[in-house]
């Protein structure tokens, strides 16, 4: 398979639409088998028409896509206000089996009576299209963070057979929204998720880069209620963020404190790729408790971290490096990339411009890729998929070599 990517910032998101689609379909034989793009806000009323026009455009199989708080293609990221539509398009060759089914799934309101009932039957219809082995697959998840449970839906996928790479972002809100679009075909979906399966003989390779660093070595939780750590080897929660909060406020540039849990499988993580980042909810010094944004059990490693933007380049160079290394050994060139973004990362976290798209343009220079800014990010770690925060998660597909 290949692919190429195209941009357009026009005003009209129909004329925008058609713009990028000419763009990147110019010279190609057939019609992509999969059409993936990624809106800014302003053209989040008009996704209906944006989807039909690509579909018309480029005559794709299939046409799938989000509305992003900013938009990523090539080696550019789009961060303004501004109307702007990245898209992908993937074309199959003869002999790789490329196959693409795009899925719709209603939210049902986190937290709601349903409960995850609505993500359980939408990771039944994931692995209920599956036609193949996994290790052929990728499966792009775009959910609505405040309507609908991606990480309920990534745990029944994990729960429900061989392991399923599953890779995507939150969409985000126009301005004074709660329910974030996304569409599929001619399916446009408010707070609910849109998934994209794509099977074939290729390889998914996927790089989860963290945003934040732990500023004290790891704890373990001796107590906690819900998610409420109570006690930290058997102290105090609080004072273990005290620890970290004192640490913060010696080192250069380092933004909000947040709190780090460890990854299910390891004893004693202790690098930032070990750790799940999630917003403290509160902190109760009397008490001497720690909310944190997700359930925490007894046991549980965790410490406390820092956004900072040395660590999150350093980690972005690392990661790609790591994806990177086969390709420069001989293996056939790299078909695509997906770039999912939080967004706190980007000017605000670097200071300047391009800084994760242009880290990887610098080791895969010329890979067609397309992706956007949201409200979280999803990626494999250690044989399972997660929600994460303030990372940036890559994505690339390449041929599998012939055996």
């Amino acid at each position: 398979m290949h692919a190429r990517s195209a941009f357009s910032a026009l005003d009209d998101p129909r004329e925008a639409a058609a713009a990028a689609a000419t763009s990147a379909c110019a010279g190609e034989a057939e019609a992509p088998a999969l059409v993936l793009a990624f809106v800014s806000p302003p053209h989040a009323g008009a996704a209906g028409a944006i989807a039909a026009t690509l579909r018309e455009a480029t005559g794709a199989s299939r046409v799938a896509g989000c509305v992003g708080g900013g938009v990523i293609s090539g080696s550019e990221e789009h961060e303004g206000r501004g109307p702007a539509i990245a898209l992908l398009a993937v074309f199959g060759d003869e002999g790789d089996g490329l196959s693409v089914t795009t899925l719709v799934h209603p939210g049902a309101g986190r937290g709601g009576a349903d409960g995850p009932t609505a993500e359980r039957a939408a990771a039944r219809a994931v692995r209920e299209a599956l036609s193949g082995p996994t290790d052929r697959a990728l499966h792009v998840l775009l959910p609505c963070p405040f309507r609908f449970d991606a990480a309920a839906l990534v745990a029944a996928l994990d729960a429900g057979g061989s392991f399923l790479p599953t890779v995507g972002g939150a969409a985000a809100p126009a301005p004074g929204e709660q329910r974030c679009v996304a569409f599929a075909d001619d399916t446009v979906v408010a707070g609910g998720a849109v998934s994209v399966l794509l099977q074939g003989r290729f390889r998914a390779l996927v790089a989860c880069a963290q945003g934040c660093r732990p500023l004290v070595p790891p704890g373990r939780v001796t107590r906690s209620d819900g998610n409420v750590i109570l006690e930290i080897d058997g102290r105090p929660a609080v004072e273990k963020l005290a620890e970290a909060v004192g640490r913060a406020e010696k080192l250069d540039g380092v933004r909000a404190v947040f709190a780090a849990l460890g990854l299910d499988g390891l004893s004693a993580p202790t690098e930032a790729g070990d750790f799940l980042i999630r917003h403290v909810a509160g902190v109760d010094r009397e008490a001497g408790v720690v909310a944190v944004a997700a359930p925490v059990t007894t046991g549980t490693p965790v410490t406390f971290a820092a956004l900072d933007p040395a660590s999150a380049r350093a980690d972005m160079a690392a990661r790609v490096e790591e994806i990177a290394a086969p390709f420069a050994g001989g293996a056939a060139a790299p078909s695509f990339g997906l770039l999912f973004e939080c967004l706190g990362r980007g000017r605000g976290l670097f200071g300047e411009p391009n800084a994760d798209s242009e880290a990887i343009a610098a080791r895969l220079p010329g890979l067609p890729i397309a992706g956007f800014f949201g409200n979280a990010e999803i990626a494999p770690l250690l044989g399972r998929s997660y929600v994460h925060a303030y990372t940036g998660v890559l994505a690339v597909v390449a041929p599998r070599s012939p055996r």
